[in-house]
């Protein structure tokens, strides 16, 4: 990996070049390590101190004691070390108290008083300065959270200046899928330790302002890595600090755990997917022949699109649970609307359910494009707003093209195919 020290040993004390990752080896039950940074410009008033590990918990703090309010425990952790002495050496403590080798990577990257200071707001985390990030996640969604950041000359936090000086850029970095290797892990990780190299290889999704909530949702995809990275800006002063990044899998790397990537498979899923394409592409030519049977499939799409993500969401069924609930009350669905077909006999109704099935899917695809992420969709209303405003509008105009439906549900299935592959 480029621009990285390699260190293996037992030595209780190792010392980084500042702005310089390291990537080392920490014995078994490795406790007590110094972490030092010396020659320091007199310039720098804090450092932000991290540390990596892709499969086991590290704890690193700024006391030989280990304080509650001090100290931080994870995979991807962080601490601000306050320079007391302009250009004095600068250290920090780490233990592995696991009974194995652990992979890790170290940085320390320096800043001077106007730069603002991550996680110098913190209220919901142990420390006071917290320039860490929280995760967590489950096969649908995952969470992140940051703690709010203070400008360099420590203001109060809720200080006017400060609150119309911060704003928080958040940006997202995807690792291939099913690489779940050490050298993908760090690689991907050390893109994401510095300002421009954050700016270069991830892709930015929000700007917040300082008074927004710093708890952010995303789409988790098991065993496809997503890394995590905010950078704080100082729009007064035009500068700016990065946050420790996190990377997950939606899932745990070590094999024989709980949600273990290794157990993660998508059987149903692929079955279902597949069926669906196959009946898509029957449609595609036999449709109409089959006018009942489109309508059952039409009222059987239209269930499972709108069940899944409620369920998912709003249950702790297992992902095998939640797509056979699906499929039931998709059967349910498509007998309900042959019944209204024969009661009725409008075509024009019988369309209705078929552009609006196309409708939800055209919208899903614009809204995993950069246009789902604007800033002003946000808002949960506005959301909503224009994603139905995207399926009213094409059921409207693709009422004399129903037979695109199975185009549709053709589509389904190549959606489900090029997820996987990439």
């Amino acid at each position: 990996m480029i621009g990285v020290t390699y260190s293996t040993g037992t030595s209780e004390q190792y010392e980084l070049v500042a702005n310089q990752p390291l990537l080392m080896q920490i014995e078994a039950m490795e406790t007590g390590i110094i972490i030092k940074v010396a020659n320091l410009s007199t310039s720098i008033t804090f450092i932000i101190f991290q540390i990596h590990s892709q499969r086991l918990t590290l704890t690193l703090s700024l006391t030989n004691t280990y304080n509650y309010e001090s100290t931080v425990k994870g995979n991807n952790i962080g601490l601000i070390y306050r320079v007391a002495t302009p250009g004095s050496a600068a250290m920090v403590y780490l233990n592995n108290t696991h009974n194995a080798t652990v992979d890790v990577l170290l940085a320390a990257f320096t800043y001077t008083a106007n730069d603002p200071i991550p996680g110098g707001c913190s209220l919901e985390f142990p420390q006071e300065e917290a320039p860490y990030l929280k995760l967590q996640y489950s096969h649908v969604l995952t969470t992140v959270d940051f703690q709010l950041a203070n400008l360099g000359i420590s203001k109060d936090c809720e200080d006017s200046v400060t609150k119309n000086s911060l704003e928080y850029d958040i940006y997202l970095y995807f690792l291939k899928q099913n690489e779940l290797g050490a050298e993908e892990y760090f690689s991907s990780l050390i893109k994401l330790l510095s300002i421009d190299s954050i700016q270069k290889f991830g892709r930015k999704i929000h700007s917040l302002h300082h008074s927004e909530k710093t708890s952010l949702a995303f789409s988790s995809y098991p065993r496809k890595g997503a890394a995590y990275a905010v950078v704080v800006r100082d729009t007064t002063l035009k500068t700016s600090a990065a946050y420790v990044p996190i990377l997950s899998y939606s899932c745990d790397v070590i094999e024989g755990s709980t949600n273990s990537c290794a157990d993660i498979g998508d059987v149903v899923g692929t079955v279902v997917t597949f069926l669906i394409g196959l009946l898509g592409l029957f449609m595609c030519f036999f449709g109409h022949r089959f006018f009942k049977t489109e309508m059952f499939f039409v009222g059987f799409l239209a269930m499972l699109a709108v069940s899944l993500p409620l369920f998912e969401l709003g249950t702790q069924l297992s992902n095998e649970d939640v797509i056979v609930t699906g499929i039931l009350l998709g059967v349910l669905s498509g007998m309900i609307w042959i019944l209204v077909w024969v009661c009725l006999g409008i075509p024009v109704v019988s369309l209705l359910l078929t552009g609006g099935v196309l409708g939800y899917l055209f919208a899903s695809l614009i809204f995993f494009t950069p246009f789902g992420s604007l800033d002003s969709l946000r808002n949960g209303v506005s959301y909503s707003m224009v994603f139905m405003s995207i399926i009213l509008f094409l059921t409207a105009f693709l009422l004399p093209l129903n037979k695109l439906v199975g185009n549709m549900q053709l589509s389904v299935k190549y959606m489900h195919w090029t997820y996987r592959n990439n």
